[in-house]
């Protein structure tokens, strides 16, 4: 192409200039590029005004998958959620806690303890780096609270027993504008020029619509193949 799909203008070597974009996200494993679709000044509103919302969705979707990035320096995150059962293996209530995932293990977001019913163990849920000072402050409370003939046992959990969510909402401005901008990317990618992206595009006021709807799509005949 050789304007610009969101402001129309034409490229040249002053102030409209190309911008290397990634047609699906970089940040969630988007290798697939084109230089000749979105201005410079474009491409960075775009950056942060829909990819920036939109890969946060999928964070912990591409840690847990370790998803590689198309840059230097990729490292192992981690990847935050919600409890939502409503008991672990201990019989401790653990709804509503905040968790991250890593390394394979769930921990909690803030180290924490509780009793069992019975009080004949105190168990101590914090992921390994949070162990040390955390495990200080139990054995005090311990100390303090009972004899010595009748301290509850130290169980040690640095990974969490029990179903934990993910939040990812589908019904969300981002989530329709990312992918929007994906189907975008890949049409102009091709060739298909901006006028034809109405349904999509607001030329006039250069910007992605709001009022994007998305449906998923099968194909269930040849020519639903062939079209898609």
């Amino acid at each position: 192409m050789d304007k610009c799909y969101l402001c129309g203008n034409i490229f040249n070597d002053t102030d409209v200039l190309k911008h290397d974009e990634h047609i699906i996200q970089q940040a969630i494993g988007g290798v697939l590029k084109s230089n000749d679709i979105l201005c410079r000044s474009c491409g960075e509103y775009l950056g942060s005004s829909v990819d920036v919302p939109f890969n946060m969705m999928f964070d912990s979707l591409c840690v847990r998958l370790d998803i590689k990035k198309d840059r230097r320096g990729n490292k192992k995150g981690s990847a935050r959620g919600v409890i939502h059962s409503d008991k672990d293996g201990d019989g401790n209530d653990l709804s509503g806690v905040e968790v991250f995932w890593k390394d394979s293990k769930v921990s909690p977001v803030r180290p924490m303890h509780k009793y069992t019913a019975n009080e004949s163990k105190v168990i101590v849920y914090a992921g390994e780096k949070q162990l040390k000072n955390y495990l200080k402050v139990v054995k005090k409370e311990v100390d303090e609270y009972y004899s010595s003939d009748s301290k509850p046992e130290i169980v040690i959990c640095d990974d969490i027993t029990g179903v934990v969510d993910y939040p990812f909402e589908l019904e969300n401005e981002s989530f329709k504008k990312g992918f929007t901008k994906i189907a975008i990317g890949f049409a102009s990618r091709l060739g298909v020029d901006r006028e034809y992206l109405n349904l999509v595009l607001d030329s006039k006021s250069k910007k992605i619509k709001d009022d994007i709807e998305l449906m998923q799509f099968y194909p269930q005949s040849v020519l639903d193949e062939i079209l898609e």
